[in-house]
């Protein structure tokens, strides 16, 4: 350890130390420490401040040994420090080529990136989703201007009519179970009151053979269930049809085509039975001039019109006594100037309950009793090709395989298509007006129903007689066109 020597001339030494004990003495002048002195601090300044390692990784300590030396202290030993690699400062590890990337920068790095990805992505995804939504919300809301009840229309579209009331169950005895070897079109309904043959003798059984010339198909068009099907013969088949459109010509039977339409009539008027015996004077059948039949008075046209050599075809199509009942007083607000209410309406005179058990089996309006019912079940499964105005596309073609109606030609199908849109647009009116406040199980179901017992049995069993006539009828067609073959 160095220590103070003995003190000399103050003029011309300052100082005199030894290194060592074996050292020689150092005599430093004035001008030698001030010329020192300035170049240490500035080494120290600039150490201080950019803080770079000398060659070796080794640098000076803090402090001015010279201010020592001139205060007289003994100097201390310069501490080194070793600045090892893990201890290179982030400024340092990033500054210039030569140097390496520290692992906690580039985590933070890339965690940077990885943070501005998903804020770019967040961002692209706001923008899609409120972009989706507001062309969502367009559609709806032109949806909506255009058709202020898309739903119930498509409901009207799917079934015929938004009154679908699935109310089957309620009446388990409107048909006998089904067995693997028996349908309900092959159960005979037995039945102990008078067969009125005098007007169903008249008719040929539908499980019979094909449909024949001479044959003439018989359309029973009960008021407010399908005037599409008037439409559907004469516009889109082409038929003439006898109805209730009398037109031109007097006493002689001429076929003529109604104003403005492409639709074709035979000159009688099938609404009246006055009438209905004038058409039968004029041998309407027997002419061939029609190539269908349609009225609403069915034992008076079955029993007037036709005869045993010249039979018809009967074919109707049921709908619920529901349903029917709301076009019905729908009809009745059309014709009629009245405030009624549909309450009022069923209550009253005006409105028929189980029209169509007494209309077939009944036609006298004895008091309507369950061997009525029977007799119009068994009436309905062997007389009557059956269809469904909840399903009247389903229904069409079954008219079409059994009586050989052309129906598959595109202009054809286009019509269809367009009267069975207008019958949607009438329920849809029908809907607006009434429809949407009766509900299974409200007061006013509950008062047509109790009204339609009988009907509702009948209904229901209808339905299953449909259903077996649309798996039997085809094939039988096929038969037929193997043996014109």
């Amino acid at each position: 350890m160095s220590k103070p020597h003995e003190r000399l001339d103050e003029d011309s030494v300052v100082s005199e130390f030894v290194t060592n004990e074996n050292a020689q003495n150092f005599t430093i002048s004035e001008d030698d420490i001030a010329g020192a002195s300035d170049d240490v601090d500035l080494v120290s300044v600039n150490s201080n401040q950019d803080n770079q390692a000398y060659p070796g990784g080794l640098v000076p300590a803090t402090g001015n040994t010279l201010l020592d030396l001139e205060s007289g202290m003994e100097p201390e030993p310069p501490v080194v420090q070793d600045i090892r690699d893990d201890e290179v400062s982030d400024d340092e590890s990033s500054a210039g080529s030569g140097g390496y990337i520290d692992e906690e920068v580039t985590n933070a790095v890339l965690s940077t990136s990885e943070d501005r990805f998903q804020k770019a992505r967040d961002v692209v995804m706001k923008k899609y989703c409120m972009y989706s939504s507001l062309v969502f919300c367009l559609f709806v809301a032109f949806f909506a201007l255009s058709d202020s009840d898309p739903w119930v229309r498509r409901e009207i579209e799917n079934h015929g009519s938004n009154f679908h009331y699935d109310d089957a169950g309620d009446y388990p005895e409107s048909a006998p179970e089904r067995t693997e070897e028996r349908t309900v079109f092959d159960n005979p309904i037995p039945f102990t009151v008078a067969y009125p043959r005098a007007s169903f003798g008249n008719v040929v059984d539908v499980r019979g053979p094909p449909f024949q010339t001479g044959q003439t198909p018989f359309f029973w068009n009960q008021p407010d269930v399908c005037p599409l099907i008037e439409k559907v013969l004469t516009s889109c088949y082409g038929l003439v049809l006898a109805a209730d459109k009398p037109g031109p010509g007097g006493d002689t039977l001429q076929v003529y085509t109604m104003e403005g339409t492409n639709r074709k009539y035979l000159n009688v008027d099938l609404s009246d039975p006055i009438k209905i015996q004038a058409a039968a004077g004029k041998q309407l059948v027997q002419s061939q001039l029609a190539n269908a039949v349609a009225s609403d008075k069915l034992h008076y046209t079955a029993s007037l019109i036709f005869n045993p050599g010249f039979p018809a075809r009967l074919f109707t199509v049921m709908r619920h006594p529901v349903d029917r009942a709301i076009s019905s007083y729908y009809t009745f607000l059309l014709t009629a100037e009245s405030e009624m209410t549909l309450e009022e309406y069923i209550a009253s005179d005006l409105y028929r309950g189980n029209y169509v058990t007494d209309t077939i089996a009944n036609p006298e309006r004895r008091m309507t009793s369950r061997s009525y019912l029977d007799l119009a079940k068994e009436l309905i499964r062997t007389k009557f090709v059956v269809g469904l105005h909840d399903e009247i596309r389903e229904s069409i073609s079954l008219f079409e395989d059994y009586f050989y109606w052309h129906g598959s030609a595109p202009e054809v199908m286009a019509c269809k298509a367009e009267q069975i849109k207008d019958e949607v647009e009438r329920d849809l009116s029908v809907y607006r007006m009434i429809g949407h406040r009766i509900k299974k199980g409200s007061d006013i179901y509950k008062m047509i129903t109790s009204k339609n017992i009988f009907d509702m049995e009948l209904y229901w069993y209808a339905v299953d007689i449909h259903k077996d006539q649309r798996a039997w009828i085809p094939p039988q067609k096929l038969q037929k066109v193997a043996q014109v073959n």
